[in-house]
């Protein structure tokens, strides 16, 4: 039996609407896989098919439209250090690699050992020559 209507969605404009609605179900898709969202949260992909009729009402224009709605990533904080710089007067920032301003820590991709804001206390070492007093960086 043939349909009165013969508008099947996946054939309409050559496949469009389905290519429209595969490119935005990929996306829907990454975004489950992605680790910095929701897993459980809701996402959706919407099609509009607009209908645009021409003054005779013979004809009509499927305007057809594909949007994904996302879960968005995850908000991160990061420490940042800062103050005026007591040898220069300028402002400096930097951002806390350790668990506490002036501590050292172990960077475990090089094991090398590093001041709060990451650099190496061998590259302070070699600039200085002489023992680093870590109270001295700390102004504010």
């Amino acid at each position: 039996m043939k349909q009165s209507i013969d508008l099947d969605l996946s054939k309409i404009d050559g496949g469009a609407v389905q290519e429209k609605f595969a490119h935005e179900m990929e996306k829907v898709l990454e975004n489950v896989l992605d680790r910095n969202t929701d897993p459980t949260k809701k996402r959706s992909v919407t099609i509009t098919v607009d209908i645009i009729p021409n003054k005779d009402r013979d004809m009509l224009i499927l305007a057809s439209q594909c949007k994904s709605k996302l879960v968005p990533r995850e908000e991160t904080e990061t420490k940042v250090l800062f103050g005026r710089n007591s040898d220069t007067g300028k402002l400096e920032a930097a951002e806390l690699k350790s668990n506490a301003r002036g501590q050292l820590f172990m960077d475990p991709d090089d094991l090398q050992i590093k001041t709060d804001t990451g650099q190496p206390v061998d590259e302070l070492e070699e600039n200085e020559n002489k023992p680093i007093d870590f109270r001295k960086h700390q102004t504010n």
